[in-house]
This record gives structure tokens, sequence and C-alpha cells, in this order.
């Protein structure tokens, strides 16, 4: 089977990312937010991408308790086309959630929502997957708390499992007929819930590591043209290494082979947080704080 991601077409892709971007980013993680400000003004972004980086910075600002300049740049995001209503409760903005709500902006980014919502491509595909998302959601769910309350795989769980399985390989045939008519999902087809849906299918497709390398090229070219969440493509990228029995170059994929969470080994451990913020994802130290890994 031909291998459809290159190692060199990934660093080239990696290489093509602003060194502001790197640079904003990485005083981000350090909690330098003044520095981290003064690299994300410098990014000649548009569209979506303009946007994220305006709520990006407006997020430095609520770090640094600059609510009133908080609001500025959310105000830029929100006409830019910004469209997270709950950003209100995302943790840094937690403290000025009444100020926030009692100002224009919100009215103005619901009404960004409201208008992406209304112009989805193909609204009847956004309403499958937003039904396969909610299916699988339940099981992973009862999963989840089944093992939280007996501490270990209790015997029901073998049920919910099977359950699962079938599930995902439901999934898997839909989006397959998804993807024949329209290509592969992205949010102006099939809306933000839809595009993420098909993002988490690809990811529980391991038992066909050739169908799950198809999708990676599609995912690829969709996050070249700017219609797919670069972190996407991270997490699926390492998915098809690992399953390919290589390295690799994100972090992003765990091991359990020694009984406890570790990462599985990767390329040149010692750039792999440049890699990492390059596509929108966290340092690794902080990955594995988040996922319980301890070195």
């Amino acid at each position: 089977m031909k291998f459809i991601l290159s190692l060199f077409s990934l660093f080239v892709f990696q290489l093509s990312w602003s060194q502001d971007f790197l640079l904003s980013r990485k005083a981000f993680f350090n909690k330098d937010y003044e520095t981290s400000i003064s690299f994300a003004r410098k990014l000649p972004l548009q569209g979506n991408e303009k946007a994220k980086n305006e709520y990006f910075i407006a997020q430095c600002q609520a770090y640094l308790k600059n609510p009133d300049s908080a609001l500025y740049y959310m105000n830029l995001a929100a006409s830019d086309g910004f469209r997270k209503v709950d950003f209100v409760n995302d943790s840094v903005f937690l403290p000025y959630r009444d100020f926030f709500i009692s100002h224009p902006v919100i009215e103005k980014i619901k009404a960004n929502r409201e208008n992406f919502d209304k112009s989805i491509q193909y609204p009847e595909y956004a309403k499958q997957l937003k039904e396969m998302f909610d299916a699988d959601q339940v099981l992973r769910r009862q999963m989840s708390e089944a093992i939280k309350k007996t501490g270990s795989t209790p015997p029901e769980l073998g049920s919910i499992g099977m359950q699962q399985a079938k599930n995902d390989a439901d999934n898997i045939e839909k989006l397959k007929a998804i993807i024949k008519e329209i290509g592969w999902p992205t949010p102006q087809q099939v809306g933000d819930l839809g595009a993420s849906t098909a993002f988490l299918i690809a990811q529980h497709t391991d038992a066909n590591p050739q169908l799950q390398s198809q999708w990676l090229t599609l995912l690829e070219k969709a996050v070249n043209e700017g219609k797919a969440e670069k972190s996407n493509l991270a997490y699926l990228t390492d998915r098809v290494l690992i399953n390919s029995k290589k390295a690799q170059i994100y972090g992003t994929q765990l091991s359990f082979a020694t009984g406890k969470p570790e990462i599985a080994p990767c390329i040149e451990p010692e750039n792999i947080d440049d890699r990492r913020i390059a596509m929108n994802l966290p340092p690794l130290a902080w990955y594995k704080a988040l996922m319980h890994v301890k070195d």
C-alpha cells in the first residue's frame, strides 16, 4: 500500500506557516501575553483565520485583565465572521461574562452563527452527521460512566463495547457514502459539528487503515485549501502513522504498552513543540498533563 502522506510534504506544509505565528503561540504558552499579542498582530491573515487570530488576541487581553481591550478584539473578530457564541464560557472570559453578555458584540456573533448555519451547502448531510455524532457520544458516555463506577472493566461493558463497534462500522459506511457525493465534509458544506464528526469517524476507522489513509489525503487537501482544521490533520496523520507501525510526528497518540498511558514514539522529539504549535496544538507538556501522562 502506497503511503499517501510523505514526511517531506508534511515538513514543507509546516514551513509555510509564519515564524511570527510560532513566536506568538510560544509566548502564549509561556504566559508572556504581551509578546504573544505583538507577534499575533503582525500576522497577514484573512477571513476565518483572521477572526480566530483576533479572538486569540482577545484571550491574551483577558489574561492580562484588560476586558476593554478584549472586547475591542472580540468586536474585530465578530466583524470578520467569528461565530463561537459560547466563547463567554471559556475560563479566561468567565470573570467578564456579564460584561460581554451585556454588549452588542454577542448579538453580532449570534448573527454570524445564524447566517453561517443558513448558508450550509448540504443541510441534509449536516443533519445526518449530527445524528451520527449524538449516537456515538451516547455510547461513549455509557462506557466512560461504567468504567468510572467500577474502577475496572465491568461485565456489562462487553455489551456496550459491541454496540459501539457496530455503531462505528455503521458510521464509517454512512461517511463513505457522504464523501462519495461531496468529498471531504467541510464546515461550509455540513457545518462545524458535521465537519468535526467526519474527523472523529475517520479517527475511529483503525480497522480499515487503507480507507483511513485515503481520508487523510482528503483532509490534507481540505486543510491546504483553508477549509479544515490543522489540528485535525495532525491527529489523523499521527493515527495513520501509528497504524502503519511508524513513529508519529505530532505526539497526539498514546501507547498503553506498559500498562500506563505514554506518548507513542515520535520522530525528532526535540522539535516536537514547534511542529505541534504550527498545527494549533499546545506544547507536549500541556498535552501530557491533560492526558495524565507521567514521564
